[in-house]
């Protein structure tokens, strides 16, 4: 079958996989400062078992990117460069694809079959790309990041105004966005999120087709000089990331195995994110009357095992993947950092920005997990 970048990253333990997509980000992020950046810097060593798929993710972006830049690099280059991805069936087939792709995208008309059998490679599954000379059908194997992302972004700070939104707060931030905790001032000046991004994702279009109660909603996606920026309701401030730090904090201790610490940990959360991002005058106007999580919202009391959150909470993680993927979408990215537990206790789901169809073919997506 055709090698997309999501297929091969099935060589990469599931463990493994965000830490691959993290070694992208950061690759491109530095390519786009300085063009000169080696991909040998970026790799594992030799001797990891992850070598051959970070590198081939590696080279395959690194040829992206120079394609768009007017030097396309052949496959025999990187093959020459290192010698693993010729010796890799896989890896040899998936960067021949990648320069099929990126050559015909260009306009070279190539044919399949005349650049396959060049490193007897059985190109019958691939799609007729000679010809297309547009990116426009080449969008959903162009990798994650258009060109908007390859440019220099100007992100908007705390204290801005955008459009109708002050942002009050940052909530995190990555190579490629923002997020901020924001006032919507024509509807009361109500707390929202607002998630900016240089990266044309369909997150917005995945989440309109999406209306579950454990599956974050989407009120509205904005666009502005480069960037978009998708606005959602806050929820609530804490993830299941954050429980599982609490609970490696709590070394053993039998209070990290109750109720009441996971309580202390989605209220500890959302004071601190209070503390230092509302201005004072909004604190009790806004939160004070906003429910504090309790041990009956979590339908627990204080003497069970942690096991009985955990499984109510994946139940419905469980619950809400289904019935995306019932609607043919996949979230491409699930760990516990883009698990909220909200308000009341109960699980949604966040990020869809490496979402895509189940019917994608070729791969959309450089990493992700589910």
């Amino acid at each position: 079958m055709t090698v997309s970048k999501v297929e091969f990253m099935d060589s990469c333990p599931a463990e493994n996989k965000g830490v691959l997509e993290n070694i992208l980000l950061e690759f491109e992020h530095d390519w786009f400062e300085n063009p000169a950046v080696k991909v040998e810097d970026y790799v594992p060593p030799e001797s990891s078992e992850n070598y051959v798929a970070v590198l081939t993710e590696l080279a395959r972006s690194e040829m992206e990117l120079r394609s768009e830049a007017g030097a396309l690099i052949d496959a025999k280059h990187y093959f020459d460069r290192f010698p693993a991805l010729r010796q890799h069936a896989d890896a040899r087939k998936a960067m021949v694809f990648e320069e099929y792709r990126l050559r015909n995208g260009r306009g070279d008309r190539v044919a399949a079959q005349a650049l396959a059998s060049k490193y007897d490679i059985d190109s019958t599954d691939w799609p007729d790309l000679s010809g297309v000379g547009s990116k426009s059908r080449l969008s959903k194997s162009m990798g994650r990041f258009g060109s908007a992302a390859r440019q220099k972004i100007q992100f908007p700070k705390v204290g801005d105004t955008f459009e109708d939104f002050l942002l009050v707060g940052q909530l995190g931030e990555g190579a490629f966005g923002r997020v901020f905790l924001a006032q919507q001032g024509e509807l009361e000046c109500r707390f929202v999120v607002l998630k900016f991004t240089s990266i044309q994702t369909d997150e917005h279009r995945l989440l309109a087709q999406l209306q579950h109660t454990h599956i974050v909603p989407i009120h509205s996606v904005h666009r502005l000089e480069g960037m978009q920026a998708i606005c959602m309701p806050l929820l609530g401030l804490a993830t299941l990331d954050d429980m599982i730090r609490n609970f490696r904090q709590s070394d053993g201790n039998r209070s990290g195995l109750q109720s009441h610490a996971l309580v202390q940990t989605v209220n500890r959360q959302r004071e601190q994110t209070v503390a230092n991002t509302i201005p004072d005058h909004d604190k009790e106007k806004h939160f004070h009357q906003r429910q504090r999580l309790t041990a009956e919202a979590l339908k627990v009391n204080d003497h069970p095992s942690i096991l009985d959150f955990a499984v109510t909470f994946m139940a419905q993680v469980a619950e809400g993947l289904g019935y995306a993927h019932q609607r043919g979408i996949v979230h491409g990215d699930l760990k516990p950092a883009n698990l909220l537990v909200n308000d009341d206790g109960a699980a949604v789901i966040l990020d869809f920005h490496l979402g895509h169809a189940a019917s994608d073919n070729i791969g959309s997506l450089v990493g992700g997990t589910l």
